[in-house]
């Protein structure tokens, strides 16, 4: 069965096919999202957190703190299983399976850099509470029942919003041709040509693109049926100090806008001559539009600073 969701945009209107996601393919998205996370992880230690299957019935985003080990931080997508984060020195990647919380904790730096120490299990308990056990996984493996560990209570200090889930480093985000949505349409921009300067610099920050979605003839619109993941950069508004830049991510398959930032890059004089001029010799309002990418993707998160 496959559902139809309507995206709507300022270009015109879009049919997106969204195929419903299997539980074999959801299993191999959590495997790829672990091999990202925890370079070094093993077989043994994929196996253990991915045995764990339930759907996420909790969601632990937050800060927590537990006795002897300190602060946790623990990032949980919305809609997802995946944790990650940082706790009592220690790199963590985990899975929520139902009420539970399954944690690997590895070092990061240093001469056992990426090794795991440590996994434990534990269960949420009211609003504020994670109680559960803890094992050295050198001594004593991985933890098959609560009587097999540590006691271990992690106490929550900041419950914070859930962030929507970003694109995955595996998949592939189709580029939409940018969009002219200024008032004034003076001057003529050719936002088409500024498409390949999108692509570079979404690439610069650790994500794929789909090449023929994001290719397009120019003045076509991008075949996106099969794609997940729909990048739009809108041009709102040319000023003498910048150029007011709008970037949205949506997630056809959840159909929620995971990213949105406006930024509005300042070029002063610069800006202001070519905007006043159209100056066609060393600078012009396209190329200046163009060194503004870097600026309007500065919110969105590095998969390769995320996974490290």
């Amino acid at each position: 069965m496959k559902k139809f969701l309507g995206v709507l945009l300022t270009a015109g209107m879009i049919l997106v096919l969204t195929p419903c996601v299997s539980a074999q393919d959801r299993a191999g998205q959590e495997e790829d999202w672990l091999v990202f996370h925890t370079e070094n992880l093993t077989q043994a230690e994929k196996v253990w957190l991915l045995s764990h299957t339930d759907p996420a019935a909790i969601n632990i985003n937050g800060v927590w703190e537990a006795k002897g080990w300190g602060k946790f931080v623990l990032n949980q997508p919305q809609d997802s299983r995946e944790v990650t984060g940082k706790g009592g020195g220690y790199e963590i990647t985990g899975i929520v399976s139902g009420k539970n919380l399954f944690l690997l904790m590895a070092t990061k730096h240093g001469w056992a850099g990426g090794q795991v120490w440590y996994s434990a299990m534990l269960t949420l308990e009211g609003d504020d509470s994670l109680n559960g056990y803890y094992a050295r996984t050198g001594f004593k493996g991985y933890l098959t029942d609560q009587t097999s560990g540590k006691p271990m209570q992690l106490k929550n200090l900041v419950r914070t919003a859930a962030a929507p889930a970003l694109p995955p480093p595996q998949d592939a985000i189709c580029v939409m041709p940018l969009i002219d949505a200024r008032q004034d349409a003076r001057p003529p921009l050719n936002l088409e040509s500024l498409r390949p300067a999108v692509v570079q610099a979404l690439e610069k920050h650790g994500y794929r693109t789909d090449t023929i979605c994001s290719n397009g003839m120019q003045g076509s619109t991008p075949q996106t049926g099969s794609m997940r993941w729909i990048l739009t950069v809108r041009v709102d508004n040319l000023l003498v100090t910048g150029a007011v830049l709008t970037g949205s991510i949506f997630d056809t398959q959840t159909g929620k806008e995971v990213w949105r930032h406006t930024a509005m890059p300042g070029y002063g004089g610069r800006y202001g001559n070519a905007l006043a001029f159209n100056l066609t010799g060393t600078v012009s309002v396209d190329q200046l539009i163009t060194s503004s990418f870097g600026a309007l993707f500065s919110t969105l998160n590095n998969w390769e600073q995320n996974g490290k």
